[in-house]
This record gives structure tokens, C-alpha cells and sequence, in this order.
């Protein structure tokens, strides 16, 4: 039994020494449509910097102090790409940008 004890002793301590981590970040998306032709697409850095404003402007609404990180959505960028809505001739591109803000 003292051994028992004694491990358990040794459990509490470590486990109160150990800083916990607090979720102190909030997860905001933001998006932007461009509506362009299929020869004449969008720009993909305008249209990433457009959904980040986004996500900020839904971040400053909400309280937050500032920005931490942006996610990695694809292979090269903090933005992902989409082709929904096709109508005739022409495209919704759909860029998203997802960051973590400071509460």
C-alpha cells in the first residue's frame, strides 16, 4: 500500500506542475466570391487577401484583439480555391481563409 501511496503522490505533484493550456484563440472563416470567366479568371492572391479581410473584419465584430495565425488550407497558400456555380460561360470562384484570433 505505501507504494500505492506513494505513486499517487508523485502523479499529483507532476500533474501540478504542468502549465495547462487555456483556449485562448477564437477560429474565424471568411470568404470571398468572384464571379469571372473561365479564360479570364481572378486573381488568386486578391481574392486570398479578400476572404482574410473577411475573416478579420468578422473577428474585429466579435471582440478579439488580434490575429495569431493563419491556417494552412492548401499545398502553397492560407486560402482555399473552389469552382461552385457554374453559369454558362462564366464561374464563382470561392476563396477561403480560416485564422486564429487572440480573445
Amino acid at each position: 500500500m505505501p507504494v500505492l501511496r506513494n505513486a499517487w503522490f508523485v502523479l499529483a505533484v507532476t500533474v501540478g506542475t504542468i502549465p495547462m493550456a487555456s483556449a485562448d484563440t477564437v477560429k474565424f472563416e471568411g470568404v470571398a466570391a468572384i464571379a469571372a470567366g473561365a479564360i479570364n479568371p481572378p486573381n488568386p492572391v486578391e481574392g486570398c487577401n479578400r476572404a482574410k479581410r473577411d475573416a478579420e473584419q468578422k473577428a474585429v465584430k466579435a471582440g478579439t484583439k488580434g490575429l495569431e495565425s493563419w491556417d494552412r488550407l492548401s499545398v502553397d497558400s492560407d486560402c482555399s480555391l473552389s469552382t461552385e456555380g457554374a453559369t454558362g460561360v462564366g464561374y464563382f470562384y470561392i476563396f477561403k481563409a480560416s485564422g486564429n484570433f487572440t480573445k
